[in-house]
């Protein structure tokens, strides 16, 4: 993707399980919030 000039970002979060935003709420809404305040920039 990247060398089709598609912007990844990639975090890697070991200890989180699959439905994270199930499980640890505030923790996938400060990630989300994050990438969302990226695409504006």
């Amino acid at each position: 993707m990247e060398s089709a000039g598609v912007k990844v970002d990639y975090e890697s979060l070991p200890d989180a399980v699959h439905v994270m935003h199930q499980f640890d709420p505030p923790r996938y809404a400060e990630i989300f919030t994050r990438w969302a305040a990226s695409l504006a920039a």
